[in-house]
């Protein structure tokens, strides 16, 4: 999706009512340094969903829906400095 966009380096999205991101959506931005998803209708987290995501340092998912965040999701993020979770659905829930 972002492979023409080579330097971008902010993606915002909010309010668009996005429902999923694909695995590899963002495989192409690795230049992005700010991504917002804030306000739209996001429920889970996808294993390794932002991946390509190397450069990132500030990450809004706030007021989605977010309900399960698969371990790997943050994985490639080693310059996340800042990640806004608030008023989403999540649980501290520990399975055995």
């Amino acid at each position: 999706m972002f492979r023409k966009q080579s330097r971008l380096r902010e993606i915002d999205l909010p309010r668009n009512e996005i429902r999923k991101l694909n695995r590899g959506v963002f495989r192409f931005a690795s230049r992005v340094e700010v991504l917002n998803l804030e306000r739209n209708l996001l429920e889970r987290l996808e294993e390794n969903v932002f991946a390509g995501l190397v450069n990132v340092t500030q990450l809004y998912l706030a007021r989605n829906q977010l309900m399960l965040i698969d371990p790997t999701a943050f994985k490639e993020l080693a310059k996340l400095e800042v990640l806004d979770l608030k008023a989403n659905r999540l649980r501290d829930e520990v399975h055995l």
